[in-house]
């Protein structure tokens, strides 16, 4: 099994797959072996939800590079929230 959808699996360097078993058979001057894959974990947020359909992701700091990915989303969040209250305090202002 080379992996899902949430695991990628490389061969070591130097190897190559030829095929897919079963339905693959081995060319001439070939023979099958079982070869040691080195596998990782996707870093992807649907493969660190609970309930997904591949293999367990690279989900160690994920939460913090999606924070660092949304940052500018969330300064401007921060500036229209601010920016709303001056507004309504100074609506208050005129008022009273």
């Amino acid at each position: 099994m080379r992996g899902d959808e949430c695991v990628i699996c490389e061969v070591p360097l130097g190897w190559e797959i030829i095929g897919r078993a079963p339905e693959a058979q081995c060319p001439a001057g070939y023979e099958e072996i079982d070869l040691e894959l080195e596998c990782k974990g996707a870093r992807e947020l649907r493969c660190c939800l609970p309930g997904h359909s591949g293999g367990q992701g690279d989900c160690v700091g994920w939460a913090l590079e999606g924070l660092l990915y949304c940052a500018p989303c969330l300064v401007m969040l921060i500036v229209l929230a601010g920016l709303a209250a001056w507004l309504v305090r100074r609506r208050k202002k005129k008022v009273e």
